[in-house]
């Protein structure tokens, strides 16, 4: 399969995306493994590219075999949650430390400031 950036246009890739395909590969790109994983690194929609250029045979076909997505986004949640979990712990004790610390200089000058009166 062979894609131009006038089909992509065309079909309604956004810019940044019709940029990136004319910016690596000029005016149209033939499918292939390697150009696929040029897109991948790219960061190209292989979702929209999958609705938009496949066939709806090919689209099922590709539907069908992406059931290893759900182990994908399952275990992304997974690590997603643990660094937010992680990720709170550190910000509360960021917050703490603060507060810790206005607490300090706030006793420390109302202690100097009530001796700088007497």
């Amino acid at each position: 399969m062979r894609v131009t950036v006038k089909q992509l246009e065309r079909l309604g890739a956004c810019e940044e995306q019709l940029n990136l395909v004319a910016m690596h590969w000029g005016k149209s790109v033939e499918v292939t493994p390697e150009t696929c994983a040029e897109a991948a690194a790219l960061g190209l929609d292989v979702e929209w590219a999958a609705e938009t250029l496949l066939t709806d045979t090919q689209y099922d076909e590709y539907w069908a075999k992406c059931h290893p997505i759900d182990e994908y986004w399952a275990k992304r949640t997974h690590i997603l949650d643990e660094y937010d979990a992680k990720r709170r712990l550190l910000d509360d004790e960021y917050w703490a430390n603060l507060w810790q610390l206005f607490a300090e200089i706030a006793t420390g000058r109302h202690a100097q400031d009530t001796t700088d009166k007497e």
